[in-house]
């Protein structure tokens, strides 16, 4: 699943509408990396899940039903006792960035009322969910420590003051002109489209990136230096037009089955837009996000499950085929001995009427065949630590066993 800055925006959105002056009524934190917020607003209740696990950080209402970790995580204990039944006063996202901030009032234990703000940075495997102090910006608790070993510029423990993540020097890709878009795509070193949009603009995630250029009628791998003047003109405003219609779109598409492989990204899949370069995928569109999220997930979850089952199957198959391979040739080895039953037996005979031969350091007798007329030589081999009845009686051993093989 993508959760880049357009999914989180939208999911923001129906969030604002929904939970916006809304009371905590419950916190659950069902798993290591996962909280659960039940808010409710004029006799209406609701769900917030917030993951930060670091294949799928994710920020959506849920319909499903979870219980809290037992014992109770730390993380779990602080948000119960800062957040719960406090409000919801508002929720904020910066412009294009995936940090999801929260603005909680509630009362403390002598009832003096308190501004709290719960921050969820989505971040990949940097993503964290962070409880401040509203006034002096102190962290409350964290759902992940950070510490100055792991990252010298942030440390995300209890105590210290919280610092937003750096920004970098990345564009706002919707705060830019036609002029500073082409110069930038023209001094840039990075050598195609793709990957300067990707690198140049915050809050654009390689999808995006790629359905732009698709939209404009160019390619991702497209060289700027090679592209004329109108060709990046016409990137520009499809550019443009693409954020603004991105911006006032409603609900999602779910993207349930491939119809082809794709080499970056598997079903299911939500995204706020119909996506041009997805244009061989069967889709659905759901009224709210939330919802198609929810149900992506779901799908996901189902088939990472079956993959899960499919692969134990795969080994077990693997693992039984070749115990059957080594019973294959343990069955041909013993057949082949079975065919030297007569030959074992010989040799066992060969060896009790040799009985006054002398043993020494050999491994190998050469005896007379009594059972010849010519009495040709034999070599026949032998363990020289025993006497030459128990050579012989090895050798029976192996007829007996020969001959239960032929039955």
């Amino acid at each position: 699943m993508i959760y880049d800055y357009l999914v989180m925006n939208k999911i923001t959105e129906e969030l604002k509408d929904k939970v916006e002056n809304s009371s905590i009524t419950k916190v659950i934190q069902s798993e290591k990396l996962t909280v659960i917020l039940t808010v409710k607003r004029e006799g209406k209740s609701f769900d917030i899940l917030f993951s930060v696990e670091p294949q799928n950080p994710r920020i959506y209402i849920t319909s499903e039903k979870f219980t809290d970790l037992s014992p109770p995580h730390n993380f779990s204990l602080t948000l119960k006792k800062h957040i719960l039944n406090g409000k919801i006063l508002s929720l904020y996202i910066p412009p294009a960035e995936r940090i999801l901030k929260i603005d909680i009032k509630n009362r403390n234990e002598i009832g003096d009322i308190k501004g709290r703000s719960l921050i969820v940075e989505i971040m990949g495997r940097h993503s964290n969910i962070i409880l401040i102090d509203g006034e002096d910006k102190k962290i409350l608790g964290c759902i992940k420590h950070i510490t100055s070993k792991v990252n010298r510029y942030r440390e995300i423990i209890p105590n210290k003051i919280y610092i937003a993540p750096p920004y970098g020097e990345k564009k706002n890709p919707m705060n830019i002109n036609e002029d500073n878009f082409l110069t930038l795509l023209m001094a840039s070193r990075i050598s195609n489209l793709e990957d300067i949009l990707v690198k140049t603009f915050s809050g654009t995630g390689l999808i995006w990136a790629k359905e732009i250029i698709i939209r404009s009628g160019l390619k991702p791998e497209d060289k700027p230096e090679l592209l004329t003047v109108r060709e990046l003109k016409n990137l520009y405003r499809t550019w443009e037009t693409s954020w603004k219609s991105a911006k006032a779109s409603k609900g999602a598409i779910l993207y349930k089955q491939s119809a082809e492989k794709l080499s970056c990204w598997k079903t299911p899949l939500v995204y706020p837009v119909e996506l041009t370069l997805l244009k061989s995928l069967s889709f659905e569109r759901i009224t709210e996000i939330n919802k198609a999220l929810e149900w992506g997930y779901k799908i996901q979850k189902k088939e990472e499950i079956l993959n899960i089952k499919k692969s134990n199957l795969l080994k077990d198959i693997k693992n039984y085929r070749k115990k059957l391979l080594q019973m294959k040739r343990n069955l041909e080895e013993n057949l082949k001995n079975s065919e030297k039953a007569a030959e074992y037996k010989k040799k066992g005979k060969i060896l009790l009427a040799s009985m006054n031969v002398e043993i020494g350091e050999e491994k190998t007798l050469e005896l007379v065949d009594i059972f010849t007329e010519e009495e040709k030589k034999v070599k026949i081999e032998i363990n020289p630590s025993l006497s030459i009845s128990e050579n012989a009686q090895k050798y029976f051993k192996k007829y007996k066993k020969a001959m239960k093989i032929k039955e």
